[in-house]
């Protein structure tokens, strides 16, 4: 079972200058295993290890699917969102990010 935080951890409000998403506390995160969501799919994940990665959650055709977008701290959250978005937008035209990138 995942260890909690002794305090809990509250990000912003979601109305702030970020665009209408909250930011995440990244910091504050990376000591607890699990997945983390910040919206449109985009995920921040936390290993028992204390690594950490982003991923895209989506389905497709009814199939849930998961697709990383890298690593914490090198890929940043602006990133990891746009990465997100793109592969959003291959959903969008039919096209499974996922099998598109395995193509590449």
């Amino acid at each position: 079972m995942a260890k909690r935080p002794s305090e809990p951890v509250e990000a912003p409000p979601a109305d702030n200058a970020a665009g209408g998403r909250r930011e995440l506390p990244l910091v504050a995160l990376r000591e607890t295993p699990g997945k983390y969501a910040d919206g449109a799919g985009v995920y921040f994940v936390v290993q028992a290890r204390g690594s950490a990665a982003w991923s895209y959650r989506y389905q497709i055709a009814g199939k849930a699917r998961e697709m990383g977008l890298g690593p914490y701290p090198a890929i940043s959250l602006k990133r990891a969102r746009e990465k997100a978005q793109a592969a959003a937008a291959l959903k969008a035209d039919g096209i499974d990010p996922l099998n598109h990138r395995r193509q590449l």
